[in-house]
């Protein structure tokens, strides 16, 4: 169960979640009578809660705040966010034509802040997928502790290709 510091952390995640499903129920009732200004307000809601949950998980966790299975979980609850915004983005021209014509231009902008939290919130699922990859920390500790501390600056290798040695 994640205890409530590490839910602090999520609890952003959660708001946008529910927010993109309201969006997403609201959408998928197209025959109905569609309540555009809820549909707008809600995808506000996702984006803001989004920005704030980038902003706390880019603040890092302090040892022992957050557990493996605390980050397991982030990384699901990222993935689900995640296929949500793609969902209301990538058919976008589908999603406008669901909102009447005044609405359109008010859920552009919203569909564009959400498409660009996508690379965040994936550059951190796989920050947290390596944090508790317990062989791969290991082997990175290792090569860490090869590397000479003493060496100029102009001879120690690029971290990406290392990492990228190392990780295959």
């Amino acid at each position: 169960m994640i205890d409530s510091r590490a839910y602090s952390r999520f609890e952003p995640l959660y708001g946008a979640m529910y927010a993109c499903s309201s969006a997403l129920e609201q959408l998928r009732r197209a025959e109905e009578v569609l309540k555009d200004k809820k549909v707008v307000a809600d995808l506000k809601l996702a984006v803001k809660l989004g920005q704030a949950f980038l902003q706390r998980a880019g603040q890092g966790f302090e040892p022992g705040e957050i557990t493996t299975e605390d980050l397991r979980l982030g990384v699901i609850l990222i993935k689900v966010s995640m296929s949500m915004i793609k969902h209301l983005t990538t058919n976008r021209s589908g999603t406008l034509r669901k909102v009447s014509a005044g609405s359109r231009s008010a859920l552009s902008g919203p569909l564009d802040d959400l498409k660009a939290q996508l690379e965040p919130m994936e550059e951190i699922a796989e920050a947290w997928l390596i944090a508790i990859d317990e062989k791969f920390v290991a082997r990175l500790n290792r090569a860490l502790n090869s590397l000479e501390s003493t060496k100029p600056a102009d001879s120690i290798p690029d971290w990406r290709k290392e990492l990228e040695s190392i990780s295959h």
